[in-house]
C-alpha cells in the first residue's frame, strides 16, 4: 500500500495486447503493476481476427493448439466445455472439444475472461486500465515514456508495448470506385464490421444483401480471409460464381494433423532459400512414394523456421520473400474443417475459378465492376466483369506504406524506430526492445505480434505471440519489477491526499 507501481502502456488491445497483459499480471501478480491499454474498440483482447460476428468463421486449427497457456495445452478446451455456446461447435471424429474447430468469436470471449481472470487474482498489485483511444504518437523519456492519445489526452509509463497488430490491406493496383460501389476494399464489412470491429459508416452489407443471387463475386486473393469471405457469402444466400485472381493462382488448403515427418533439414543450415525448396522437395517425394501425407512436413519446418531466418542473409530473405512466401502461408495457414466443408461443397458444384495474374486495375460503380489484369505467362489482358470484388489480399506489413495510421508515421519520421528486415514491421533486439534509426536500443519501448514480422517472420500466429508475450513479461519480471520502487512516505502521501 503506498508502493508507485510500475506502468505498462500498452499500445493496441487486440489479441497482443491482451495477451502481453495476461502474462504480466500471471507473472508479477505479487508487484505492484499497472497497465494501461491504449485501443479505440469497445473490447480489450478481440482485435481485428476476433471482433468477426459471423459464427461460422473458425480459427484455423484445433483447440488444443490455441491455448494461452503454452503449459497447459488442455485450458482452452477445458474452459470451452463449461460454456454454453461450445455446445454449437462442430465436433470431429473423436467427439473431444480439444480437436474441434473453436469459433473466432467465441475464441475472443476466451481472451477476454483470461484477462478478467489475470487481473481480479493480481488484486490490489494489479490493475488494467482501458483508454479507449488511438495513440498517435510515443516518446521515449529519460525516465519513462509519453504517449500522446488521438483526443488530447497525453498518458505516461514506465515502458511501452507496440502492439498495433496488423494493418488493413493496401491494393498494388489502381481502383476507381464511386461511392456505394460494388468494390470492397475491407472484406470484414460483409459481415456488417469495418476493421475497427465497428458497424461500417456506409453499405457494404446491404452490397452483399443486393447481390445477385446467381451473380459473379471475384476474390483478389485466395488464403483465409478469401475463405471467411465465401463463407460469409454462402450464408446470406449467394448461389452464383466465384473467381479467385491471385498472383499465382492458389486456393487454401484443408488442414490436416498427420504425424510430423522426420527432421529432414539437419542440424546445418540451408544456406539458401533456394537449398531449403530442394530439401523440402525431396522430403515430399519421399513422402508421396510412402503413400504420406504433405502436411507432415509442415511442422518440422515451422520449427525450424525462426533460425531458418535469423540464418539467412537480406538477399535470401528477399528470395524467400518473393519466390516462397505464398506457398508457405498457404501450407502453414490451412482451412479449418467447417470452413473448407463449405469451400468443397462450392468447388465440386463448380462455382469457383481461379485466375493467376496481376491485376491492373479495377473499376466499380454501384451497379458492377470490371476487373483488368495481365494473366500469369501471358500478354494480353484479360477482363473480369462482376457483381462484387472484394479485396482479400490481407495484411501490409510495411510501415512505411502504412497512411493515415499517424504513430508509425510519426514514430519513422523522428527515428525512434526504423524498419525491420524487408521493411516489414520494426526492428528489435532479442528482448524485443526496439531499435532506433541510429541503432540505439531502446531502454523502454517494445515490441509484440504482427510488427516483427521483419525480424522473426512468424510473428503473427497465437503460437508465436503467446511465446513473444510470455517472454516480455518474463524480461520485464527480471529486469524491472524485481526492482520495487519505493513505497510514498507517509507524510507525503498525506500531503498528496490534501491536494
Amino acid at each position: 500500500m503506498g508502493a508507485r507501481p510500475f506502468t505498462v502502456v500498452i499500445i493496441g488491445g487486440g489479441f497482443s495486447g491482451a495477451v502481453a497483459a495476461i502474462k504480466l499480471l500471471d507473472i508479477a501478480a505479487a508487484r505492484p503493476l499497472r497497465i494501461r491499454i491504449v485501443e479505440p474498440r469497445p473490447e480489450l483482447g478481440r482485435g481485428l481476427a476476433f471482433s468477426t460476428p459471423d459464427p461460422a468463421h473458425y480459427l484455423n486449427a484445433p483447440a488444443r493448439l490455441f491455448s494461452i497457456h503454452a503449459d497447459r495445452p488442455d485450458h482452452l478446451a477445458h474452459w470451452l466445455s463449461v460454456q454454453e455456446e461450445a455446445a454449437d461447435i462442430p465436433l470431429p471424429a473423436s467427439g473431444q472439444l480439444a480437436d474441434a474447430f473453436v469459433p473466432r468469436q467465441l475464441y475472443g470471449a476466451y481472451v477476454r475472461a483470461e484477462l478478467a481472470r489475470a487481473e481480479a487474482e493480481a488484486g490490489l498489485n494489479g490493475s488494467v486500465e482501458h483508454l479507449r483511444a488511438e495513440a498517435i504518437d510515443l516518446v521515449e523519456l529519460e525516465q519513462g515514456v509519453r504517449v500522446t492519445l488521438s483526443d488530447g489526452r497525453i498518458i505516461g509509463g514506465d515502458v511501452a508495448l507496440l502492439a498495433t497488430g496488423f494493418a488493413g490491406n493496401r491494393p498494388t493496383f489502381e481502383v476507381a470506385a464511386t461511392p456505394g460501389s460494388r468494390y470492397l476494399a475491407d472484406p470484414w464489412s460483409l459481415t456488417g464490421r469495418d476493421l475497427a470491429g465497428a458497424p461500417p459508416e456506409a453499405g457494404p452489407a446491404s452490397v452483399a444483401a443486393d447481390l445477385p443471387r446467381d451473380g459473379t463475386v471475384v476474390f483478389v486473393g485466395g488464403g483465409l480471409t478469401m475463405l471467411d469471405a465465401l463463407v460469409t457469402l454462402e450464408r446470406k444466400g449467394f448461389s452464383g460464381r466465384y473467381v479467385s485472381v491471385s498472383r499465382h493462382g492458389l486456393l487454401v488448403h484443408e488442414r490436416r494433423e498427420p504425424t510430423p515427418a522426420r527432421d529432414f533439414l539437419g542440424e546445418t543450415h540451408p544456406g539458401s532459400a533456394r537449398a531449403l525448396l530442394r530439401l523440402a522437395r525431396a522430403e515430399l517425394r519421399a513422402i508421396a512414394a510412402a503413400g504420406g501425407d504433405w502436411q507432415s512436413v509442415v511442422p518440422v519446418i515451422r520449427a525450424r523456421l525462426a533460425s531458418l531466418w535469423n540464418g539467412a542473409s537480406p538477399a535470401e530473405r528477399a528470395r524467400f520473400n518473393r519466390h516462397l512466401r505464398r506457398y508457405w502461408e498457404l501450407a502453414l495457414h490451412r482451412a479449418p474443417g467447417p470452413s473448407h466443408e463449405t469451400f468443397a461443397r462450392v468447388r465440386a458444384a463448380g462455382r469457383i475459378a481461379t485466375r493467376a495474374g496481376r491485376i491492373e486495375d479495377i473499376t466499380a460503380d454501384a451497379q458492377g465492376a470490371i476487373v483488368r489484369l495481365k494473366p500469369r505467362g501471358g500478354t494480353a489482358h484479360e477482363e473480369i466483369r462482376a457483381d462484387l470484388v472484394v479485396n482479400c489480399t490481407g495484411a501490409e506489413y510495411a510501415w512505411p506504406r502504412q497512411s493515415g495510421r499517424p504513430l508509425a508515421t510519426n514514430l519513422l519520421a523522428r527515428g525512434t524506430v526504423r524498419p525491420g528486415g524487408l521493411g516489414y514491421g520494426i526492428d528489435i533486439d532479442a528482448a524485443a526492445a526496439v531499435i532506433a534509426a541510429s541503432g540505439h536500443v531502446s531502454n523502454a519501448i517494445f515490441g509484440i505480434g504482427p510488427i516483427l514480422r521483419g525480424t522473426r517472420w512468424e510473428a503473427t500466429t497465437i503460437a508465436e505471440i503467446v511465446g513473444h508475450a510470455t517472454a516480455f513479461a518474463e524480461h520485464l519480471a527480471t529486469t524491472r519489477l524485481s526492482r520495487r520502487p519505493p513505497a510514498v512516505p507517509p507524510a507525503a502521501s498525506s500531503r498528496a491526499s490534501a491536494a
